[in-house]
């Protein structure tokens, strides 16, 4: 019995460390997403050597078994590697591949003991922390107070991020209308206004059309939040004022003409542009898939064959086609659409009827945002879009029982 006692409680005392070591990684990777590429790999790759040097993958198995994403999940953890049978080029569809180890984090996360909203909602609170530090950085970067990134007011994030930032921002100004209406004191309720203000301010500057776009669809649900049922005429109003707002900002004036003019020249017959350039991309995904319905060009299809039958008068050359659904029907066909609709429909329902709590809300929200942004952005290709996107679909898996 002595020995028995003793060793149950070391079990316990390395479950709890193995657990505290886990959670804490898994935070730093919540809060590092929108604000730099590298710290959020290192979180990641960190938490996953414990959960899988602990053994944790195997002794807590049935937690992310049992969830309902499970299947669409294993579905992108295996298919880029299948796709290499079928792919052109395995070699430029390894780079593809070796990237699908992000699958993981949802199974990962599932398997934390998240017992309490406090942690749960922590994690969230984390992504929020993030994406006010980037948030703060772009707007010094817009005045001019600290170099751009790439050019771009988008922080510390790597590449062309403006899309994804304004994503983000979207996301945090829905998450934060939540927040207000639930506040329950003067202070909470003027510290989320004024949060929300400042997500606004920033998605002004950052020009990034795909999160205007969700912002425009979704913006009825923050004044749902900010006013409640009692105030239409007062969310007719406010709605009114923020689309003026948006409106004057110069960067959403210029982005919006820019529109207008990359139209113009794909009429007169010059698709080298933005705009022209994705309506080219996405002729050329609907050819691909034409070919290869059920399996698609395999791994790294669309990037391999645009780069030997690229159209002469586009000059960049594209790793995906800027959408998700075409990125995945190219290079999967109808087996990777399949589990992609499935995924959301999942997130769709189960944030549908958990909406009341902050939680389910944010994977209502995160679905929404997740499917109107995958028309524009390939949002499961490259490291941050795809680490946002198995986080939050880990969020449905940790709150099943809230």
């Amino acid at each position: 019995m002595k020995f028995s006692f003793k060793k149950n409680r070391q079990l316990t005392v390395e479950y709890i460390t193995t657990n505290k070591l886990l959670f804490f990684f898994t935070y730093c990777l919540f809060l590092f997403i929108p604000v730099a590429k590298s710290p959020s790999i290192v979180a990641g790759i960190s938490a996953l050597a414990i959960w899988f040097l602990s053994g944790k993958f195997i002794k807590d198995r049935k937690k992310w078994l049992g969830q309902k994403w499970i299947l669409p999940v294993l579905a992108f953890l295996i298919l880029p590697w299948a796709g290499l049978l079928w792919t052109e080029d395995p070699g430029v569809g390894i780079n593809f591949a070796k990237s699908s180890y992000v699958w993981f984090f949802p199974l990962m996360i599932a398997s934390i003991d998240l017992s309490g909203t406090i942690k749960k909602e922590s994690l969230l609170n984390a992504f929020l922390i993030g994406l006010s530090f980037t948030a703060l950085l772009s707007i010094m970067q817009f005045l001019g107070v600290i170099p751009k990134k790439n050019g771009l007011p988008i922080g510390l994030l790597s590449g062309l991020a403006h899309g994804t930032l304004s994503l983000f921002l979207v996301f945090g100004i829905l998450i934060v209308s939540f927040y207000f209406k639930n506040a329950t004191t003067r202070r909470a309720k003027l510290l989320t206004i004024t949060l929300l203000v400042f997500y606004c301010i920033d998605l002004s500057v950052v020009q990034g059309r795909t999160g205007l776009l969700a912002f425009i669809l979704l913006y009825p649900i923050i004044m749902y939040n900010l006013l409640g049922t009692k105030h239409i005429l007062f969310i007719i109003l406010a709605s009114i004022c923020i689309l003026v707002f948006f409106a004057a900002s110069p960067t959403v004036r210029e982005r919006m003409n820019l529109i207008k003019t990359d139209i113009e020249q794909y009429s007169k017959d010059n698709p080298d542009t933005s705009i022209g350039a994705r309506f080219y991309m996405w002729k050329f995904s609907k050819d691909i898939i034409v070919k290869h319905p059920i399996i698609g060009a395999g791994t790294g299809g669309f990037k391999i064959l645009w780069k030997t039958n690229k159209p002469d008068k586009i000059s960049h050359y594209f790793n995906t086609p800027h959408n998700t659904f075409l990125y995945v029907a190219s290079s999967f066909g109808l087996i990777g659409i399949v589990p992609l609709i499935w995924l959301f429909i999942t997130l769709f329902k189960f944030g549908l009827y958990n909406q009341n709590n902050i939680i389910g809300f944010s994977v209502l929200i995160f679905s929404l945002i997740f499917f109107v942004g995958s028309f524009t952005n390939t949002l499961i290709a490259g490291f941050t879009n795809t680490a946002w996107v198995v986080t939050f679909i880990a969020f449905h898996g940790s709150v099943d029982n809230a």
